[in-house]
């Protein structure tokens, strides 16, 4: 195999395995998840808020009033699942936690099954995370928050369901673990 050959998978290699998903523009930097501290809308329901604990700092999420959450512990991770609509057309969201708990090879999934996706830059404090959305060709809906070794996202959402989520996410924020 020749030297350019090798230095062409090698760099292959590297993007396609490289957690920073490249470098995208300015312009994707376009979430800024605000800290609780500062948050007015976290400060006037603190008590409605799931924490979900990401290394390094916590997440704090408000359910909308038509999702039922609950949360699942084990050894390793720790499972937060949101759920919306009639038992028989349920859409869920999760949120994974813990060292090896967020499923990596999801968006790339998601993706190959998409009709269009959009990815951002997310800012949670110094941390920068990839925040992936999209439509697949049947017309359901995803998301994927990749939080490193955690993650939250939804598939398979129906518009509105998708629109619940997102909102919920929107009025997310973040806490710093006090060391």
């Amino acid at each position: 195999m020749s030297t350019f050959t090798k230095a062409l998978l090698l760099l292959f290699n590297v993007l396609l395995f490289s957690p920073c998903y490249g470098i995208q523009a300015p312009e994707h930097d376009s979430w800024n998840v605000p800290n609780c501290s500062s948050f007015a809308e976290y400060q006037k329901d603190k008590n409605s808020y799931i924490k979900m604990p990401v290394i390094g700092y916590s997440l704090l999420l408000r359910p909308a009033n038509e999702v039922r959450s609950r949360k699942v512990n084990d050894v390793d991770y720790v499972l937060h699942v949101f759920s919306y609509g009639p038992t028989a057309q349920r859409s869920v969201m999760q949120g994974w936690f813990g060292l090896y708990a967020a499923d990596r090879s999801a968006p790339e999934k998601f993706k190959l099954k998409s009709s269009s996706f959009t990815e951002r830059w997310a800012r949670i404090g110094e941390d920068k995370v990839l925040d992936s959305q999209g439509q697949t060709t049947d017309g359901k809906h995803w998301r994927y928050l990749d939080l490193g070794s955690s993650s939250v996202y939804y598939e398979d959402a129906s518009r509105e369901a998708a629109g619940v989520f997102d909102s919920m996410l929107a009025k997310m924020c973040y806490e710093m673990w006090k060391l």
